[in-house]
């Protein structure tokens, strides 16, 4: 009798023990959860400012470089002749400028809001972007996120108009490449962090590797996330598996938010994992 007692105190304090146990293991797993969501949270709050500086930056440098007289003076000389002369040494003055030594390109738009010349192939003479030059058109300056298929992946830009004796006779447009290894990279740093942008739901740039320990440049992010970050607007906070420099699975705590175009719509995300 006292030995079956004696069995079923030491079950009740083994029980007691692995309950005990298991319960401060759940403590310790909500407290790492809770502050990798404290850390995905700052480190969002901190991402979002630093880009609506960028945004400010990139608009203030191309109202800088759109007050040019001589810009402006080739700009109305190209609307009365369409000479080629004048939109070669536009070209010229374009591409020496030193406002925005980072700007990946420069396109000018005449005052019926076609192109005249890009600093890069990206738009061809005589197209057309069509809402976005008219807005500038009618005086309107912003900047946005934007991308061309195959050939920008992801940029910050901004549009101006240009004026001459306070006649609006065309529209200038800025972007910088924000779809580099050195830009995610440099923000995976401060922040500590896996850093990502996408184009719509495609990774565009990452410090993210795949099983090969490649970049996964290209990925489609999950469609639910997709779907609520691109079509609703929202901010996703979820866990996720992210491979290691040794190529073990470790469990993130991540943040998805969007990036808006000119119209304020979702035009991309940002995505941030700690651990």
């Amino acid at each position: 009798m006292k030995k079956s007692v004696v069995v079923v105190l030491i079950v009740v304090v083994v029980i007691a023990a692995v309950a005990g146990v298991l319960l401060l293991r759940n403590r310790a797993r909500q407290a790492a959860a809770a502050y990798r969501e404290a850390r995905v949270i700052y480190a969002m709050e901190y991402t979002q400012k630093y880009f609506a500086n960028m945004e400010a930056e990139i608009l203030a440098d191309a109202k800088l470089l759109a007050e040019s007289q001589r810009l402006s003076s080739y700009l109305r000389d190209w609307n009365n002749e369409n000479n080629s002369e004048t939109r070669s040494n536009m070209l010229e003055y374009l591409s020496n400028q030193q406002v925005i030594p980072e700007a990946t390109a420069i396109t000018i738009f005449d005052s019926e809001g076609y192109v005249v010349l890009c600093t890069l192939p990206m738009r061809e003479d005589g197209d057309s972007e069509i809402p976005v030059v008219e807005a500038g058109l009618l005086g309107e300056e912003f900047s946005f996120y934007t991308f061309v298929p195959f050939i920008l992946p992801l940029g910050v830009a901004a549009v101006v108009p240009i004026r001459a004796d306070a006649e609006i006779i065309g529209v200038k447009k800025v972007v910088i490449d924000l779809s580099t290894n050195e830009f995610v990279d440099n923000f995976a740093e401060k922040l500590n962090a896996e850093f990502a942008i996408a184009a719509g739901s495609l990774v565009a740039a990452t410090t993210v590797l795949n099983h090969n320990g490649e970049r996964t440049i290209g990925m489609i992010i999950q469609p639910h996330i997709g779907h609520a970050v691109i079509m609703r607007g929202e901010t996703v906070i979820t866990e996720i598996d992210i491979l290691n420099e040794a190529q073990t699975a470790v469990l993130h705590t991540a943040v998805y938010f969007p990036i808006h175009e000119w119209n304020g719509s979702p035009t991309g995300m940002v995505f941030i994992g700690v651990n």
